[in-house]
């Protein structure tokens, strides 16, 4: 109910971040906005075996 949405926009937000980023040059914070955006991905990948979120139980 409200994970997918929020981690679509979570991804939205990491990626424009990592643009602004990558704008000034800022190199070393790349990494770790890259893993951070693979968790999302990983995340949104395997939504549908997600059973202990709070979603599952409203949808009970």
């Amino acid at each position: 109910m409200f994970t997918k949405p929020s981690l679509v926009a979570g991804g939205f937000v990491m990626l424009a971040l990592l643009f602004g980023t990558s704008m000034i040059e800022n190199w070393e914070a790349i990494p770790s906005q890259l893993i951070h955006i693979a968790f999302f991905a990983l995340l949104l990948h395997f939504i549908d075996y997600n059973s202990w979120a709070i979603d599952t139980l409203i949808k009970k």
